[in-house]
């Protein structure tokens, strides 16, 4: 008879347990998978864009490195020992020069929220002129913001520093400035 208040709670709180997993809301866990064909689940799901697809995976996080691919993808950096020798803009003989630099586009949530700012990066830009990857160097900004200025990062145009006469990778720092037409900010 001691024991009767607990286990009266106990049976209370898994009836409330169960009646609050029926109150309508939808739930985490997957849905019995339907009997229908795969061929016909198949054909009712319209694939998503490659670029679309890789950013919803991409969650930017600052000073994480993250890789620029050939597919206009992104993927996180793994470091190795044969990396090839990047240099800073102060020990080339020619610095590399950005010649294009795409504008970065608004996510709609952010738009919504109205968030304006810069999202600070650093680039390594090889010596096959392609860009290798790119690191946020400030807080950056919510709401896709920052994964949006990494794949324009990525797809800067630029004449690859040298040294010695010899093309070489060059890290860069360069920001990406997200402004709504209606600020009051503008200039």
């Amino acid at each position: 008879m001691k024991h009767l208040p607990v286990i009266v709670i106990c049976w209370i709180l898994l009836a409330l347990g169960s009646v609050a997993s029926q109150s309508g809301r939808r739930s985490t866990k997957p849905a019995a998978t339907p009997t229908s064909t795969p061929a016909v689940e198949a054909t009712k799901q319209t694939p998503a864009k490659p670029a679309e697809r890789d950013r919803a995976q991409l969650a930017a996080v600052p000073n994480e490195e993250y890789r620029c691919m050939d597919d206009g993808s992104v993927g996180v950096v793994v470091h190795s020992d044969e990396a090839e020798k990047v240099f800073a803009p102060n020990e080339v003989s020619i610095k590399a020069k950005i010649l294009s630099r795409p504008k970065v586009e608004y996510t709609s949530e952010a738009r919504r929220r109205a968030v304006e700012g810069i999202v600070a990066v650093r680039a390594v830009l090889l010596a096959n002129g392609k860009v290798w990857s790119v690191k946020i160097t400030n807080r950056g900004l919510p709401f896709g913001l920052n994964e949006n200025a990494i794949h324009a990062a990525c797809k800067m145009e630029f004449t690859p520093a040298s040294k010695d006469g010899q093309r070489v990778s060059q890290w860069l720092k360069t920001e990406f400035l997200f402004r709504l037409e209606s600020s009051v900010f503008r200039r």
